[in-house]
């Protein structure tokens, strides 16, 4: 009965965790090979690659830390080119969106509220009601990207 107990609380869910964040940058890592070097480094720059990780911090830690994590990771302030910042209220992964396991609109709140805050003026801050694998949130995205690239 201990170990059941045991694997159902702690082995499983920690089992889940390291097979998505396998999973996440085995994906993200064949896809930057397939397309070359200039969009494996865009891929490798998008927020959505810490994505996944401040899911799994939100598990642990309160959303003071989320925030200051996003922050000392964030790029955008350091840009010498276009950029925006896009966020997705409805979750940053399938995890972490409404009735998703991860799900913690509090953290999510308290992350993007610290992001918009220290925003350098004139950077563009978008907020969709949308979880970032909507359609309309990657609509949004290529329709960005395709106007920065232009400039």
């Amino acid at each position: 009965m201990t170990i059941s107990v045991f694997a159902a609380g702690f082995v499983l869910p920690s089992l889940a965790r390291a097979l998505t964040t396998a999973a996440l940058v085995v994906s993200a890592s064949v896809a930057a090979e397939a397309l070359g070097p200039f969009w494996g480094a865009l891929i490798a720059a998008l927020p959505v690659s810490a994505g996944p990780a401040y899911v799994f911090l939100a598990m642990r830690h309160g959303p003071d830390f989320i925030a200051a994590s996003a922050l000392a990771s964030f790029a955008a302030n350091a840009s010498t080119g276009p950029v925006a910042v896009l966020i997705p209220l409805k979750g940053v992964s399938q995890l972490d969106s409404p009735g998703g396991p991860y799900w913690d609109p509090e953290a999510d709140r308290a992350c993007y509220k610290a992001i918009k805050d220290n925003l350098k003026p004139g950077i563009p801050y978008i907020e969709m009601d949308n979880n970032i694998n909507d359609p309309e949130f990657a609509d949004k995205s290529v329709e960005l990207l395709l106007g920065m690239m232009k400039k």
